[in-house]
This record gives structure tokens, C-alpha cells and sequence, in this order.
């Protein structure tokens, strides 16, 4: 008798490489589990979601429910915004646009760097909210921050987004200078999949902890915070 899962397949609801390449890795230990993770693009043509969220959980949630709606698979999204204290939280959920829509990662190092001239406080942080959610539309969420500073100017080549000017407390390497193995030891986003890996792991053993009753079943104190229930 073949032994029946919960989860066998989960849709990446993201068409950035950069983010792929990092949640396939740190989900890595899924496939010993016959889990399949399989990016949205190659199933959903033209793959887009507007990020109209007022906060990084509700776009995490956002995207997550809009790629089940158009699979009806297990969909896992994610959203990440860089916290800078000088600017009041900013770029925040607006971090992948903060130098306009059609930014590159170049761009919006740019910007950060000219706000932040001439300023002592440097403090920042990285906040990235990850979202599973089922077929039925249940919703498990989980965080994972990182703090830091944010360098006068940009070191390093590797990684994407504000990494080449993001030092981690602690460290001595932006997370540019780091190799990819390195920072996704210790990031934002490792720390918020690896919380989820564990769930997903979890939920296979024992699929009868879903409590159907439920739409929206939060892991993590962060996302409560950073996602109003009233919207």
C-alpha cells in the first residue's frame, strides 16, 4: 500500500531567480522527503503579482494565495524588506522598488547610499516573511530577521538586492563579501524557511494538526505584527 502525504509537490510562487536559487538550497533537505519544489514560471505563464500589500506579510500572503488559486498546489511566497532606522523603517516593503518600479538592484543600492550620506546611524535590518500555504487555503507564516549596518559604499560581488552594503552585527563581510553557502547560513530568509521546513516536515508526519476550521493560522509573532487582520 502506497503511503499517502500531505505534501508531495510546493509551488516557489516567485519568478526572481536570485530568491529561487536561495530557497531551493535552504529547503534542500525536502527532497529526501519526496518533496518536489517547483518554480511558478513553469507552470503559470507570464507569472505576476502586484504587491499592493501595506506590509511585507500581507504581500508574502498575497502571493502565496494567488499562486494556489492558479495551481491548486501546496505554494510557498515570500517577501523581504530592508529596515533602515535613520529612514524611519524605510525602503521597507517597498525595498525591491524604493528607486521606482523598473529599479535594479544597482538603483536602489544607489539611492540608499545618497539618503544615508553624511549620517552616523547606520543601524538596519533585513525582515523577511515567508508564507505556506495549502490547496485549501490555509496560511502558515514564519519570519526571520537579520540586523546590521549599512556600509558608505559597496563591497563584495556576490549575492543580490542591498547585499553588497548590508554588514551583519557580528561580521566582518557584507553579505556580498560572504559566499553563498555562508550567507545563507545565517540570513533573513534562511532563518524564516528553515522555521518553515520544520512545519512542512511536520505536517507530513502528522497531517491531522491542519485545523480546517481555520484561514489563516500565523506561526510567528512578527507576522502578527506586521500584518493587520483588519484589511
Amino acid at each position: 500500500m502506497v503511503e499517502q502525504k500531505l505534501i508531495n509537490k510546493i509551488i516557489l510562487a516567485t519568478s526572481n531567480k536570485d530568491k529561487i536559487r536561495e530557497i531551493t538550497f535552504i529547503l534542500k533537505d525536502l527532497s529526501d522527503l519526496s518533496i518536489e519544489l517547483v518554480p511558478v514560471n513553469s507552470i503559470v505563464k507570464n507569472w505576476s503579482v502586484k504587491e499592493s500589500g501595506k506590509t511585507i506579510a500581507q504581500n508574502a500572503i498575497l502571493k502565496a494565495l494567488k499562486c494556489v488559486e492558479l495551481t491548486n498546489e501546496w505554494s510557498i511566497a515570500e517577501d523581504t524588506g530592508l529596515l533602515v532606522q535613520e529612514l524611519g523603517g524605510l525602503p521597507g516593503v517597498k525595498s525591491s522598488r524604493f528607486a521606482g518600479e523598473n529599479a535594479t538592484y544597482a538603483d536602489n543600492c544607489k539611492l540608499l547610499l545618497e539618503k544615508l550620506r553624511n549620517t552616523k546611524n547606520r543601524k538596519a535590518s533585513f525582515l523577511t516573511i515567508a508564507v505556506l500555504a495549502s490547496p485549501q487555503k490555509e496560511i502558515f507564516a514564519a519570519s526571520g530577521e537579520i540586523s546590521g549596518v549599512i556600509l558608505k559604499k559597496e563591497k563584495g560581488l556576490n549575492g543580490f538586492g542591498y547585499d553588497p552594503v548590508f554588514k551583519p552585527d557580528g561580521s566582518k563581510k557584507t553579505f556580498a563579501k560572504m559566499t553563498f553557502e555562508e550567507k545563507n547560513a545565517i540570513s533573513h530568509r534562511a532563518k524564516a524557511f528553515s522555521k518553515l521546513k520544520e512545519l512542512i516536515i511536520k505536517l507530513n508526519e502528522k497531517p491531522d494538526r491542519i485545523d480546517k476550521d481555520h484561514d489563516l493560522l500565523i506561526l510567528d509573532e512578527t507576522v502578527k505584527d506586521n500584518y493587520d487582520f483588519t484589511s
